[in-house]
C-alpha cells in the first residue's frame, strides 16, 4: 500500500490500523456506508508501518461475499503529490483573494483570465464583468498605446516592475497604480500570458502632489513677501524721498511769494498740498505692503500702528489686546501673524458689514494664539465648506492657511449670521519661550 512498506508489512493487518488517528472515525463511517450497499469515494491519511504518512484516495463499492455478508472492494491511489499541489494552490488562491493589490491574469492578446477581489474594489468591475474582456477595459483612451508596449515586452520574456501609470475605474474615475507584470510560462517554457499586480497608489500620489503644491505655495508666499518688502522700500526711499525734495523746493519757492504773482502763488500752495497728500498715500501704501516697524521694532508696534490706521481709514472700531509684555518672535512668525490680521481686517471691511472688530494676541505655555472677531453677517456656507475641506476658498483665506501651515500651526474659522472668528495657533518651542537657541526670544508674560 505504501512505497516504504512491503507486502509482508501490511498483509493480515487491519486497515483501521493504517488510517491516521484524525481520519479513523470518518473512515469507519465510510466503510459502514459502503458495506450497507452504497459505493463511494473519499480521501484519508494513511500511516505506514514505518511511520510514513501518505494522502490516499479510495474508490469503494459494496460486494456480497459467498456467505451472503457484505464486504468492501476498494481501489486506493496515492495522491500525496497531487494533494500537496492542491494545498499549495489553495494557499496561493487564498493569498491572491485576500491581497489588497489587484492581481490579474491575462493572455498574450490582453484578454483577462482572472480577476481577484481587490481588482473589483480598485477598478469597480466584478470578476464576471472583467474576465473575458480586454485589459484595455481599464486603460484610459490616451494611454491605450501602453498596452501594445507591455504585450511586446512580455512576448520577449521581460518582467516589468514598479511601472507607475493611470488606470480608469468603471465609474470613470482615474486611479494612480504601480504595476508589476510578469510573463507566465506553460510546462514547456512557452510564454502563454501574464500575471499583473496593480497597487493603488492614488493616495500616495495625491499626498506627493499636495506636498509639491505646498512647497510651491510656500515659496510663492516668500517671494511675494520679499517683493512687497522691496516695493515698500522703493516707495519709501525712492518716490518718498523725491516727494520730500519736491516739497522742500516748493517751500523755497513760497518763501519768495512776493516775487510771484497771485495765480502762481496759489498754484504753488496747491502743489504743496498735493505733494503732502501723495506723500501720505505713498507712506500708507508702503506701510501696508510691508510696515517698517515689523522689521525694526516688532509685531507689537507694527500691529498697533496698523490697527490704528485701519480703524481711522475704515471707521471700524477695532480693539487690540496684546500680552502685557513680550519680546520679538521669529521673523516668519511675526510676518505670518501680521498678514493674518491684515487680511482678516480687510475682509471685515469689505464683506462683513461689522462696525466693530477685536484683535487678540494670547500667550500660553507652548503656543501663541491670534484671534480676530467681528459681529458681521458671517461667511457664506459654500466658502466655509471649501475652507474646512482644504479646497480653494479664495486667495486670502488660502494664503492665511498656507502661511500658518508652513510654520506648523493651525487656522480655524468659525462663522455664522452673528459674526466670524478667525483663530490662528502657532507652536512655541522651548527656546522661544526661555530666550535660548539661535532665535533669542525672551519669556512671554500673559495679559492675564
Amino acid at each position: 500500500m505504501l512505497e516504504a512498506d512491503s507486502a509482508e508489512d501490511v498483509v493480515g493487518k487491519s486497515v483501521f490500523d493504517l488510517i491516521a488517528d484524525k481520519d479513523r472515525e470518518r473512515f469507519r463511517q465510510f466503510h459502514e456506508t459502503v458495506c450497507a450497499g452504497n459505493k463511494g469515494t473519499s480521501r484519508f491519511d494513511v500511516v505506514g508501518m514505518r511511520g510514513t504518512v501518505r494522502h490516499m484516495e479510495t474508490h469503494a463499492v459494496p460486494l456480497r461475499a459467498s456467505d451472503g455478508s457484505m464486504v468492501e472492494l476498494s481501489v486506493t491511489r496515492d495522491i500525496t503529490e497531487r494533494a500537496q499541489q492542491e494545498i499549495a494552490q489553495g494557499r496561493l488562491a487564498a493569498i491572491v483573494e485576500s491581497s489588497e493589490d489587484a492581481i490579474i491574469s491575462k493572455d498574450l492578446d490582453g484578454v483577462i483570465t482572472s480577476w481577484n477581489s481587490a481588482a473589483e474594489n480598485i477598478f469597480g468591475y466584478s470578476a464576471e464583468e472583467a474576465v473575458g474582456q480586454s485589459i484595455r477595459l481599464i486603460i484610459p483612451p490616451e494611454l491605450q498605446d501602453e498596452e501594445d508596449s507591455i504585450l511586446a515586452r512580455l512576448r520577449r520574456g521581460e518582467r516589468i516592475a514598479h511601472y507607475d501609470t493611470v488606470r480608469q475605474r468603471k465609474d470613470g474615475a482615474r486611479r494612480h497604480v504601480s504595476l508589476t507584470i510578469s510573463p507566465v510560462r506553460d510546462a514547456s517554457g512557452r510564454i502563454v500570458g501574464a500575471s499583473k499586480i496593480a497597487r493603488d497608489v492614488t493616495g500616495r500620489k495625491l499626498a506627493e502632489q499636495a506636498e509639491r503644491e505646498a512647497e510651491l505655495s510656500g515659496r510663492l508666499l516668500q517671494l511675494q513677501d520679499e517683493e512687497r518688502r522691496h516695493i515698500a522700500r522703493e516707495l519709501h526711499d525712492g518716490a518718498g524721498q523725491s516727494l520730500a525734495a519736491l516739497s522742500m523746493n516748493l517751500g523755497a519757492i513760497l518763501r519768495e511769494r512776493e516775487c510771484l504773482g497771485d495765480r502762481v502763488a496759489r498754484l504753488a500752495d496747491e502743489s504743496v498740498k498735493l505733494v503732502q497728500q501723495v506723500s501720505a498715500e505713498i507712506r500708507t501704501l508702503s506701510h501696508l505692503l510691508h510696515p517698517p516697524l515689523l522689521d525694526e521694532v516688532g509685531l507689537k508696534s507694527a500691529l498697533s500702528e496698523y490697527v490704528g490706521g485701519f480703524a481711522e481709514r475704515s471707521k471700524i472700531d477695532v480693539k487690540l489686546e496684546l500680552p502685557q509684555k513680550y519680546e520679538r518672535l521669529p521673523r516668519d512668525y511675526e510676518l505670518s501673524l501680521f498678514r493674518i490680521v491684515q487680511e482678516s481686517l480687510t475682509n471685515i471691511h469689505r464683506h462683513s458689514g461689522s462696525a466693530t472688530a477685536l484683535v487678540r494676541l494670547t500667550y500660553r505655555p507652548g503656543q501663541i494664539s491670534l484671534e480676530i472677531i467681528d459681529q458681521g453677517k458671517g461667511i457664506d456656507r459654500v466658502t466655509q465648506e471649501k475652507f474646512m475641506a482644504g479646497r480653494s476658498s479664495g486667495v486670502g483665506l488660502r494664503g492665511m492657511r498656507e502661511r500658518i501651515r508652513q510654520i506648523g500651526g493651525t487656522l480655524d474659522i468659525i462663522s455664522n449670521e452673528h459674526g466670524t472668528s478667525v483663530l490662528a495657533v502657532l507652536p512655541l518651542r522651548e527656546e522661544m519661550e526661555s530666550g535660548g537657541g539661535d532665535r533669542s526670544i525672551p519669556r512671554f508674560e500673559s495679559a492675564d
